[in-house]
């Protein structure tokens, strides 16, 4: 038996239950990402004001198709494909790849907005990288991309222990000399850091 969620008079269907409050579902043949706040009335405000803060700066986001005040409920497109940590669990990121993520870095930082640059928060759509969350802190110059989190989009020993904690699978024969990772990653933020 298919089982569906009204919403604003609108029926969707539900496909995959992603989470303890998250599902993928279905209507007309398209794919979204619901969240339920139902019990977290804070949740659903913010997650209303920073959906507008995204929609007006430059950061690319999935796009919301509704939210509902009264069942405290947000739908937003589906994005297919890969998140960037199932990218790298498989092999090194393509250059265009951090292109993209020091663009947003740029992006972020214009709006006074520091984004949760874990890689599991972005997906590649086939044109460009896309976040997911819909949640930043106010930007500080010492917690940005280039001085705290870029060590994890290479495959280096920081992102093994992220994928440790997170009880993913590592690859221990990928992990190579520190150094010679040190010196990608320096070479990389010379190269596209704006």
């Amino acid at each position: 038996m298919v089982e569906t969620v009204v919403i604003k008079r609108k029926e969707f269907e539900i496909v995959e239950r992603l989470g303890n409050r998250s599902f993928k579902v279905s209507r007309k043949g398209k794919l979204y990402f619901l969240k339920n706040y139902e019990g977290d009335q804070n949740g659903f405000d913010r997650f209303v004001k920073n959906q507008h803060k995204f929609f007006t700066s430059s950061v690319p986001t999935p796009k919301v198709y509704m939210y509902d005040k009264i069942s405290l409920v947000a739908i937003v497109d589906f994005i297919e494909g890969e998140s960037v940590t199932e990218m790298l669990m498989k092999e090194d990121l393509p250059d265009y790849i951090y292109e993209e993520i020091f663009k947003l870095d740029y992006f972020a930082r214009n709006d006074k907005m520091l984004l949760d640059f874990k890689p599991c928060n972005f997906k590649w759509d086939g044109k460009k990288l896309v976040y997911l969350p819909f949640r930043h802190a106010n930007y500080k110059q010492e917690d940005s991309f280039a001085t705290t989190s870029i060590n994890l989009w290479f495959y280096s020993k920081h992102f093994v222990q992220y994928l440790k904690q997170n009880g993913l699978p590592v690859d221990e024969s990928r992990l190579g000399n520190e150094y010679a990772t040190n010196k990608e990653i320096a070479l990389t933020v010379c190269k596209y850091y704006l």
